[in-house]
C-alpha cells in the first residue's frame, strides 16, 4: 500500500471514531438534560407532599390511642363496661332481634 492509502485509511477511521463520540456524547446529553428534568419535576412533587405531611402532622389525630401503650386497669374497666352494655341490650334466646318499627 502506498503512503497516501495510508493516510486515507487513518482518517477514515478518525472520522468514524469522531462520528461515534459524537454520536455517544449527544446522547448522553439527551439522556442527562431527560433526568435533570425528571429530577425538578421530582422534586416539585416531593416539596408538595412534604407541605401536605407538615399540615397533616400538625392536625388533631383522630386516631384512638393504641391499646398497646393505655393503662390496662383502664382496658379491662373498659371492656367490662362493654360487656355489661351489650348484655343490657342483648334479646331474649328464640326471640329475633327487632329490625324495624311498627305502627
Amino acid at each position: 500500500m502506498s503512503w497516501w492509502e495510508w493516510v486515507f485509511l487513518w482518517a477514515t477511521l478518525v472520522a468514524v471514531a469522531a462520528w461515534t463520540m459524537f454520536l455517544l456524547g449527544r446522547s448522553l446529553w439527551r439522556r442527562a438534560t431527560a433526568l435533570l428534568t425528571e429530577l425538578d419535576t421530582a422534586s416539585e412533587r416531593f416539596s408538595a407532599l412534604s407541605d401536605e405531611l407538615g399540615v397533616l402532622e400538625t392536625a388533631p389525630s383522630r386516631d384512638p390511642e393504641l391499646a398497646v401503650f393505655a393503662d390496662p386497669a383502664e382496658l379491662r374497666r373498659e371492656r367490662a363496661a362493654r360487656g355489661r352494655h351489650r348484655a343490657r341490650h342483648r334479646t331474649p334466646a328464640g326471640v329475633p332481634p327487632r329490625t324495624h318499627r311498627t305502627g
